[in-house]
């Protein structure tokens, strides 16, 4: 996954003057470096984003691969807690995966799929390049997350499922597991 952000200077007391990166909203790092630098996490948010900050003035770090290490899981629609008994039988998971996204609407990646959502059932697992995001817990609803991710389960264009990735991030693949 590329993440498209900015470092930017601060004067706040605990790092003056120094770089920051502010992450999108709803996602959350383990870690962050640029260049050979490991930046350290800023314990409190700014506007609910995840802030990170270097040790230098941001055009010290001009040119260098800004490198973020993502754990983040997105939980849609849980009224509560889902038990399955399978009865001793064995399930099955399938998968189908969209590539090759459109950018559009705040600059998202839209992934396409074969059929509409409620095809797909329920406890649906999206991945963005390989990252799981959300758990759909009722394919036929619309869900829409903080951070820019939207499961709509049937396009006006044809009546499909289509999966709108982060705001301003660049993605390659979106895979969906269900049973």
């Amino acid at each position: 996954m590329q993440l498209t952000g900015y470092i930017w200077e601060t004067s706040d007391s605990l790092s003056p003057g120094n770089a920051i990166l502010v992450l999108p909203k709803g996602m959350s790092a383990t870690s962050v470096s640029v260049g050979s630098e490991k930046f350290n996490k800023l314990s409190k948010k700014y506007k609910e984003m995840e802030v990170w900050y270097g040790s230098k003035k941001s055009e010290l770090y001009v040119n260098q691969t800004i490198k973020v290490s993502i754990s983040a899981e997105y939980t849609a629609n849980t009224g509560g807690t889902a038990t399955t008994d399978t009865g001793g039988t064995s399930s099955t998971t399938k998968s189908e995966t969209s590539k090759n996204p459109v950018y559009a609407n705040n600059n998202r990646a839209h992934f396409r799929f074969s059929k509409p959502g409620s095809s797909y059932g329920s406890s649906v697992k999206v991945y963005l390049d390989s990252v799981l995001v959300a758990t759909i817990s009722n394919g036929s609803s619309r869900y829409e997350g903080s951070n820019g991710f939207l499961w709509k389960p049937v396009s006006e264009n044809d009546g499909k499922l289509v999966i709108l990735g982060l705001y301003n991030v660049k993605y390659s693949t979106c895979t969906i597991k269900y049973n």
